[in-house]
């Protein structure tokens, strides 16, 4: 297990598993890998996002971890801040995804894409660089009306429906793909570290509030990540 510069006992080499800080300053950086404005402890902060310092926000009342003030749970131990009561094993943090409610004419797909572009732009501090070799572009079927996006916590019950495992910049929650009666989608961004923006748009999409998607609109999350819903 690795000791990052603030002393923690992280699960990962390259970002701290615990509070987000890099475990060691990659070459170029201008300290950009900061931690994050919403300090989920997930995800490494790109870009701007990397100027914001966890000790300005709020902090769970039942772990300690900071987080952001629009945030509606702790990514570390699951608190509810609206109830203040923890996840249980039967009603994970994450019970949002498929599970009976798939349906005939429900179904739809989503490709995931690295896109070098979306990257440029938002690492401007070059804390990730790009994957080489290129990423292969993956299609991902699902059924019902809530697609979750995000990367695998098992420990915290974390299963997205899209994991973007190899994305880290991705929060474990980072966003949510509805479907509405009328069969239009919406994205909702869940309070992410770096955020979720729609289309050519360069200022991300408001946390907790829905934006109509139309196919053939991209949706760009993490570092690289590009997301368009057929």
């Amino acid at each position: 297990m690795a000791t990052c510069p603030d002393g923690h006992s992280s699960d990962s080499a390259d970002y701290c598993s615990v509070c987000g800080l890099a475990m060691a300053t990659p070459t170029g950086s201008t300290g950009a890998a900061a931690e994050s404005s919403d300090a989920s402890g997930d995800a490494a902060p790109t870009g701007a996002a990397s100027a914001a310092v966890a000790s300005t926000n709020p902090q769970c009342t039942n772990c300690g971890e900071p987080h952001g003030v629009d945030d509606v749970f702790c990514e570390n131990c699951g608190l509810d801040f609206l109830t203040g009561t923890l996840p249980t094993p039967a009603s994970p943090v994450t019970s949002l995804g498929n599970a009976g409610e798939g349906r005939a004419g429900t179904e739809a797909s989503v490709t995931i894409t690295a896109d070098r572009r979306f990257h440029q732009r938002m690492d401007t501090d070059h804390v990730l660089e790009f994957p080489e070799p290129e990423p292969t572009a993956r299609t991902v079927r699902v059924a019902g009306s809530r697609v979750l996006v995000g990367r695998e916590r098992p420990s915290r019950g974390i299963f997205p429906d899209i994991d973007l495992g190899s994305d880290p910049a991705a929060s474990s929650r980072h966003a949510l793909f509805e479907r509405r009666a009328d069969g239009t989608w919406t994205v909702t961004d869940l309070g992410s570290t770096n955020g979720t923006y729609v289309g050519d748009s360069t200022i991300p999409i408001d946390p907790n509030s829905p934006v109509t998607v139309n196919r053939g609109t991209p949706v760009f999350v993490g570092a690289w990540t590009r997301l368009d819903l057929d």
